[in-house]
């Protein structure tokens, strides 16, 4: 069993350029979860989904489909996008079917497409959310028309965020802290029949 996981630096989380190296957010907690498969850690600092498709579509083909691909990306490209670059979220829904191509290679895997969310912490993200639901809908869109499986995370991590203080969740409103990083965890182990304590949305 092979788990591979793809995105920007919420999943990379600290991960070093150790082939092996998991970081130690939501990827490292799933692994010590699955301590019988093979975890691997593709996410990338910084990373959207434009600069993450020019990357893997270099990666070599193992002998082997893993057994799930997992996607958490869009955050940096609503960043840009806001800040005068970038894209809006009907070019980021071509670039998802543009990803959606490249995941066609893997007929025996099962994609899970994990929102992108962001917390309104500091307040000025407060602005952000309205467009990023574009983002989160091109995501929830791709995931529908090709069956993946698409686990909601915005209103999870929202609702955390107001039983507990904003720091004990995230460290500057995209970034997780352990306590994040652990309800991701858990909301991916759920959306895979593997874990009984989280009851979080998935389709």
């Amino acid at each position: 069993m092979e788990h591979l996981f793809i995105g920007d630096s919420i999943t990379c989380a600290h991960r070093t350029w150790d082939r092996d190296d998991l970081g130690d957010g939501f990827v490292r907690m799933i692994a010590e979860e699955c301590p019988d498969a093979r975890v691997i850690n593709k996410g990338f600092d910084g990373f959207t989904l434009r600069r993450l498709l020019t990357y893997v579509k270099k990666m070599p083909e193992d002998k082997e489909d893993p057994t799930t691909i997992t996607l958490l990306i869009g955050v940096n490209d609503l960043a840009e996008y806001l800040y005068g670059g970038g894209y809006d979220a009907t070019i980021f829904k071509g670039y998802l079917d543009d990803m959606v191509r490249w995941l066609t290679r893997f007929r025996d895997s099962k994609v899970i497409f994990l929102e992108p969310f962001l917390l309104p912490w500091p307040a000025e993200y407060q602005r952000w959310l309205e467009p990023l639901g574009g983002y989160q809908n091109a995501m929830e869109q791709t995931a529908c028309e090709h069956n993946y499986t698409y686990v909601k995370t915005q209103k999870m991590l929202h609702k955390a965020m107001n039983q507990m203080r904003p720091q004990d969740l995230t460290t500057d409103g995209i970034h997780l802290t352990a306590t994040g990083h652990r309800l991701l965890a858990d909301a991916w182990l759920d959306s895979m029949g593997l874990s009984e304590r989280s009851n979080h949305g998935t389709r």
